[in-house]
C-alpha cells in the first residue's frame, strides 16, 4: 500500500480526475448517494464537476484498504450548499483499462479532518 503523504494523495487525485475526464467514471448507486443527490438537488454533471474541483487540500484520509473489494480508497471532502460532503473514491484497475469509481458522495456523518489545510477544518 502506498505510504501516506501529500504527493501520494495528489497523484491519486490526478489519476482519478484523468479517468473522470476520459469518461471512465461512475458513482455507485447506493441509497445514501441517491438520497444525497435528491436532498442537494444534484445532477450527474454537478457531482462530476464537484469531483473535478477537488484539490489535495480537500484530502481527508487514505489510502485505506477497501473492505469490500481488492484495492484502496481515498477520502475527500467538499462543501455544497453549506453542507460538508464526504467523497470516497477508488481507482479500479482493469485488464484493459482503469476506471474511476466514486463509492460515496453524501453529507458527512461526522466532521472530516483535512490534514493538508492550515486551519485543518
Amino acid at each position: 500500500m502506498p505510504e501516506f503523504d501529500k504527493e501520494a494523495a495528489r497523484l491519486a487525485l490526478r489519476t482519478f480526475k484523468r479517468l473522470v475526464r476520459s469518461r471512465q467514471f461512475h458513482v455507485l448507486r447506493t441509497q445514501k448517494n441517491t438520497d444525497a443527490s435528491i436532498q442537494l438537488g444534484l445532477t450527474k454533471h454537478n457531482r462530476r464537476e464537484a469531483i473535478l474541483g477537488l484539490t489535495v487540500l480537500d484530502y481527508s484520509s487514505g489510502p485505506e484498504l477497501d473492505h469490500d473489494r481488492p484495492g484502496v480508497v481515498w477520502i475527500f471532502g467538499t462543501t455544497i450548499r453549506s453542507i460538508e460532503i464526504y467523497i470516497k473514491i477508488k481507482i479500479v484497475e482493469g485488464e484493459f483499462r482503469d476506471q474511476a469509481v466514486c463509492l460515496s458522495f453524501h453529507p458527512a456523518e461526522s466532521p472530516l479532518d483535512y490534514p493538508f489545510r492550515e486551519n485543518k477544518s
